[in-house]
C-alpha cells in the first residue's frame, strides 16, 4: 500500500508539471460502447465482441492511405472493415474529434498482450514520418514502466503476416490523414493463463492487484512517455 501511494503521489507531481509545461489530455474511455456494454454486463454470449452493432471492426474502418482493403473479410469475420472506410458513426465521430482536437500525440489502448506498437499497421513497406523520434520516445517511456518485457516495433512486423496487415487503422489514419506527429497502439494487458474463449478473463485485468498493476505501469509509461517529450522538444 505504502509504494501505491508513492507511486501515485509522483504520477499527482508530473500531472502537475505537465499542466504548467501546457500539455493537456483528451480522453475517450471507449470507441465501441455497444460492444463494452456486453462485456461489463456479463453477457457469456457476446463477451468477446470485437466490432460495432452493425458487426464493423471500427479499427480497420479508417480511410488508409493504401486505398485497398486486402484483407477481403467478409461479413460475419471479426475484423471485417464495413462497405466502405469511414462508413461507420463511431469512426466518424473519432475523426472529427481529431480535427476539433489536432494533438500531438495519440495512444489507441488495446488489449491481447503487452506491447507498444508502432505504425504503420497496414504496411511494411515504408516508415511513417517521425518513426525514430517515435522509436525514442516509446523505449524511454518503456523503461519509466518497468515494463522491460514489452515489446516494441511496427505492428505489421510484430502483430500481423503477409495476409492478415490492419488495413485502415486508427493509428495509420491518425499519422496519413489528421496529420498527428506521433502515434501508438498499447496493448495492455492479456492474462495468457486463461481461455481463449474467455474473453472477460483473457482481456480483462480483474478488479484488486491485476487492475491495480496495469493502470500503474501504463499510467508511468505515458507520463513518462510526456516527460521525455517536453524534455526533447524544449
Amino acid at each position: 500500500l505504502q509504494l501505491y501511494v508513492r507511486e501515485d503521489e509522483t504520477f499527482t507531481r508530473q500531472l502537475s508539471q505537465h499542466t504548467l509545461d501546457g500539455v493537456g489530455y483528451w480522453i475517450v474511455p471507449v470507441m465501441c460502447p455497444w460492444a463494452r456494454q456486453h462485456v461489463e454486463c456479463g453477457d457469456y454470449e457476446r463477451q468477446c465482441q470485437r466490432t460495432n452493432a452493425r458487426y464493423v471492426d471500427l479499427n480497420r474502418n479508417f480511410l488508409n492511405a493504401q486505398k485497398t482493403n486486402t484483407q477481403r473479410r467478409l461479413p460475419g469475420d471479426e475484423t471485417y472493415p464495413g462497405d466502405h472506410p469511414m462508413s461507420e458513426y463511431e469512426t466518424l465521430a473519432v475523426a472529427k474529434l481529431l480535427d476539433y482536437v489536432e494533438p500531438h500525440v495519440l495512444f489507441n489502448v488495446h488489449s491481447g498482450g503487452e506491447d507498444i506498437l508502432l505504425p504503420y499497421d497496414g504496411t511494411y513497406a515504408t516508415l511513417p514520418p517521425n518513426y525514430e523520434k517515435m522509436l525514442l520516445l516509446a523505449r524511454r517511456a518503456r523503461e519509466a514502466s518497468k515494463c522491460r518485457t514489452c515489446g516494441l516495433g511496427t505492428s505489421s512486423v510484430l502483430y500481423a503476416d503477409a495476409d492478415d496487415k490492419a488495413i485502415g487503422s486508427l493509428v495509420d489514419y491518425a499519422i496519413d490523414y489528421a496529420k498527428v506527429d506521433l502515434a501508438y497502439t498499447l496493448e495492455i494487458f492479456v492474462n495468457a493463463s486463461a481461455r481463449t474463449d474467455d474473453c472477460r478473463s483473457y482481456f480483462n485485468p480483474q478488479p484488486g492487484d491485476d487492475l491495480a498493476r496495469v493502470l500503474r505501469r501504463w499510467t508511468a509509461f505515458l507520463l513518462g512517455f510526456v516527460d521525455s517529450l517536453i524534455e526533447i522538444t524544449k
